[in-house]
């Protein structure tokens, strides 16, 4: 007698940005470790130290502009900045969960969070930007198009073009599910 046995794989999508863009002038790398607190490497990474950042919330993501300019962003709207010598908080009026964090340049950048949380940085403040979604989005970034692209935890994502967002469908349904077989006698 022949049984099957049906084995069920379920994959989540999940965002997470660990390593930092940095500047070729640079021999720091910069990464969030899975606690989610701020490391860095003088060594490409071959071994890792704890950087001196006085976040008390988990981190979740990190970008840098260049050498001197980086940003981490966490849970209770934790946000730091990198100055080129040391981390300092960065008070903003907010209560998300901030979950990506992306700069075009030093006058350019955006942070995206829990419930459609988006918040521009124009080089001097960061301000409350209209969202086309109250969902929790998980990335934002420069999409191939060059716009800014900000992506939900459904897995649907919105561009902005001419100054308007546009929600596309996604490409893969967040939750993907395959099945595996095993013939047992």
């Amino acid at each position: 007698m022949l049984r099957f046995v049906t084995l069920w794989i379920v994959v989540f999508m999940v965002s997470a940005v660990s390593w930092a863009q940095n500047s070729e002038n640079s021999s720091k790398i910069w990464r969030l470790n899975e606690d989610g607190k701020v490391q860095f490497s003088h060594n490409e990474g071959k071994t890792w130290e704890g950087a001196d950042a006085n976040a008390e919330a988990r981190l979740n993501a990190i970008h840098f502009v260049n050498a001197n300019d980086g940003w981490a962003v966490g849970h209770n709207a934790t946000m730091l900045h990198w100055d080129g010598e040391k981390w300092g908080e960065v008070l903003i009026f907010s209560t998300a969960n901030l979950l990506s964090v992306y700069f075009q340049d030093a006058k350019n950048g955006w942070a995206a969070g829990s419930n459609g949380t988006l918040l521009f940085w124009d080089g001097t403040s960061w301000n409350e930007e209209v969202s086309p979604t109250t969902e929790t989005l998980i990335n934002v970034k420069r999409a191939t198009t060059g716009n800014l692209q900000i992506t939900a935890q459904s897995g649907a994502f919105f561009e902005k073009e001419n100054g308007q967002w546009k929600a596309h469908a996604s490409p893969i349904a967040p939750v993907l599910s395959a099945s595996l077989s095993k013939l047992e006698e």
